[in-house]
C-alpha cells in the first residue's frame, strides 16, 4: 500500500471514530432505536402503518359510466374527490373510465380541476382522486339567478368574468390538444373564492396532430377506439355541436366553441340554449355577434 493510500485509510478510520463517538455521545445508553424513531418522527411511522389510504366516504354525485366519493385522505390528512366506476361497469370498460384521469393529469391550470391519484382498490377497482373544491357547479349558480336569486353576487359582469376563465382553460386545454366535448354549467365549479375550474373530462379526446398518425398514448385516450363502450355519453344536446351528433365526425376545437357560446348565451339571457339568440334574450349588439359567431351552424365559420 502506498503512503497516499495509507493516508486515505487513515483519515476514513478517524472520521468512523469520530462518527462513532458522536452517535454514543447523543445516545449513551444505547436506547431503544424504534422507540426514538416513534418519537423523533412520528408522521413518519405513521405513514409507514397506514394500509387502507382512503375513508369515510360520502357519495357526492353519480354520472352514466362513474361515481363521486368525499372521502378523507390518511396520508395527506385532507379530504379530496374520489371517482370510482358504477358497479355494472364490466372490467372490459375500465380503460374507459380511466381516460378521464390521464386527460386531466395532461393538463396544470388553474382554471383546471387536478388530479392527484390513480390507483386500483383491494377490490380491483379503479379509481382516481381530484381536489375537492368547496361551491357551487356553475348550473346550480343558473338555477338560483333564474328563480330572481344572487343577482347582485352574480351580476352580468361577474357571469362574463366566468366565462372568460372558462375560455382561458379551454384555450390551454386546446394548446395541449385535449378537446372536452361536453362543456356545459355542470362541469364548471365556482369555488368558494371565485375560483371557476372546468371538471369531467369523461368525453375528452386528444386531437391527432395535423397529417400524422396518432401515437400510442393518443390511441389509448381517443374515444373513438371504444365504440359502443362509449356511446351512452354522446354529450348534452342542448350544448352540442350539430355535427358532434354524428360520431363518425372527426372531433375539432370548434366543437368546444360551440359549447362556450352555448354557455355564454344561458349566462346572458338565463335561458337554456334551444335556439339562436334573439335581440329580446341579448340586447347588447356586440355579445349577440360574439354568441351567433361562435354558435355558427359551420364550423369553419366559428371562431378558431
Amino acid at each position: 500500500m502506498s503512503d497516499s493510500e495509507k493516508s486515505y485509510s487513515k483519515a476514513i478510520s478517524e472520521m468512523d471514530s469520530y462518527m462513532e463517538y458522536l452517535y454514543d455521545d447523543a445516545d449513551p445508553d444505547g436506547g431503544n432505536k424504534e422507540a426514538d424513531i416513534e418519537e423523533l418522527a412520528p408522521m413518519y411511522q405513521a405513514l409507514t402503518k397506514i394500509e387502507n389510504r382512503y375513508e369515510r366516504f360520502e357519495l357526492i354525485g353519480k354520472g352514466g359510466m362513474k361515481e363521486i366519493y368525499r372521502v378523507y385522505d390518511l396520508r395527506s390528512a385532507r379530504y379530496v374527490a374520489l371517482a370510482k366506476p358504477v358497479k355494472k361497469l364490466s372490467k372490459e370498460r375500465f380503460d374507459a373510465f380511466l381516460r378521464e384521469a390521464h386527460l386531466t393529469a395532461r393538463l396544470e391550470h388553474p382554471c383546471i380541476v387536478n388530479l392527484f391519484d390513480m390507483g386500483v382498490d383491494e377490490f380491483d377497482c379503479p379509481f382516481f382522486t381530484m381536489e375537492l373544491k368547496k361551491g357551487r357547479s356553475l348550473r346550480e349558480i343558473l338555477r338560483l339567478l333564474k328563480n330572481g336569486e344572487g343577482t347582485e353576487e352574480y351580476s352580468l359582469r361577474k357571469r362574463l368574468a366566468i366565462v372568460l376563465r372558462v375560455c382561458e382553460a379551454m384555450a390551454y386545454a386546446h394548446s395541449r390538444r385535449v378537446l372536452h366535448l361536453d362543456l356545459k354549467p355542470e362541469n364548471i365549479q365556482i369555488g368558494a373564492f371565485g375560483e371557476v375550474q372546468v371538471c369531467d373530462w369523461g368525453m375528452g379526446v386528444v386531437a391527432p396532430l395535423k397529417n400524422k398518425d396518432l401515437n400510442e398514448s393518443e390511441v389509448l385516450l381517443d374515444p373513438d377506439i371504444y365504440g359502443p363502450l362509449l356511446v351512452h355519453a354522446r354529450g348534452t344536446p342542448e350544448y352540442m355541436a350539430p355535427e358532434q351528433k354524428n360520431p363518425q365526425t372527426p372531433k375539432t376545437p370548434r366543437m368546444d366553441i360551440y359549447a362556450l357560446g352555448c354557455l355564454l348565451q344561458e349566462l346572458v339571457a338565463l335561458k337554456a340554449p334551444r335556439r339562436p339568440v334573439s335581440e329580446k334574450e341579448v340586447s347588447d349588439n356586440p355579445l349577440r355577434a360574439i354568441i351567433a359567431k361562435a354558435r355558427h351552424e359551420d364550423p369553419e365559420e366559428r371562431y378558431e
